[in-house]
Parts: C-alpha cells; structure tokens; sequence
C-alpha cells in the first residue's frame, strides 16, 4: 500500500516453537517445592537444636545458683551447728527440698527453707512455673579433722529428650577458723 510516497508494510507475527513447553512448570514448580522442604527442614533442626541448647544452659545456670546457695548456706552457719550431728550427720547424703510445692515439707535442719520457689506460699507467673527446676539436691559434710568440714553439694536433673540425668557435684572446705565462722 501506498499513500503519498509513503510504503507501509503490515507483517504478522508468527511464534517458532523451539521445544515443547508443555510439563516445564510442573517441573520448576516440583524444583522449587524440593528446595523449600529442604530449607524448611534445615531451619527447624536449627530451632529444634537451639531450644535444646536454651534448655541445657537454663538448667545448667540452676545447678550453679543451687550449689551457691547451699554452699553459702553452710558458710554462714556456726561452727558449733555445722559439728552437731542431729543437724548435719556426718558421712550422710541429706536431700533438699527444691521448689515448694506443699504444705508442710519435710524439710531438713541444714536447710530450713526450699530453694529456689515456694509454689505453695507465692504465686507464681505461667512461665516461672514452666521453668521450675526438676532435678533433685543433696548435700554430704564429711570431717577431715584439724577443724576441717568437706562440703559437697550434688545436683541431679534430667537432660531434654534424651531419657537420662545429669549430675553436678561441687565441694568446698569449711574450716573453724575460716572467714565466715
């Protein structure tokens, strides 16, 4: 056609079919899917493993606070109460009471308060209580003579998942002449 020295030329396109692209988004679609469950998967091993880690460091920090605190305990006790037998028998692994949960505990003359939360006489947020401690606390003096005591203080709680304990123990030296007697 021409119209004024002016030639217009009118193509139609055509699409060349190089390969058959039927099928080809099922399989990016099957490729992207792998890759998400593989990531997917990855990522919660990772949150599996921290929460894990979170829960061995919360019970491991509760074992130290324990054994401080018996141990501090003791310190500040007379010289003339850590020697008697009926409070402290010697040679004698006697049991804590952790976490409060009755009435009336029996608790021991070495240690006359619960350790750590008393559930039966405070009330206590959800997630504190979540967090108690559920491992078990005994405590053994031993005379080594010359004015000498050897505490040792063991903590047993159960590690997550897993079906079996943890025991930490800590020992120290508490002499008549000492720093807190």
């Amino acid at each position: 056609m021409s119209s004024k020295g002016y030639c217009v030329m009118i193509a139609k396109r055509t699409r060349v079919k190089i390969r058959n692209e039927e099928g080809f988004q099922l399989v990016e679609l099957l490729v992207a899917v792998g890759i998400t469950t593989i990531l997917s998967t990855a990522l919660l091993s990772t949150l599996a493993s921290m929460y894990q880690l979170n829960t061995s460091s919360h019970n491991q920090a509760m074992t130290t606070m324990i054994i401080q605190e018996v141990m501090d305990n003791a310190r500040n006790m007379s010289w003339s109460t850590l020697t008697d037998d009926t409070i402290f028998p010697k040679e004698t692994w006697i049991n804590l009471v952790v976490n409060q949960t009755s009435s009336n505990p029996s608790l021991p003359s070495s240690f006359p308060r619960p350790l750590l939360l008393d559930t039966h006489n405070k009330t206590y947020s959800s997630v504190a209580q979540n967090k108690l401690f559920r491992g078990t606390v005994r405590q053994r003096l031993q005379d080594l003579g010359s004015n000498q005591l050897k505490l040792t203080v063991e903590v047993t709680y159960p590690v997550e998942n897993s079906g079996k304990a943890k025991t930490v123990s800590a020992s120290t030296n508490i002499s008549q002449y000492g720093l807190h007697n």
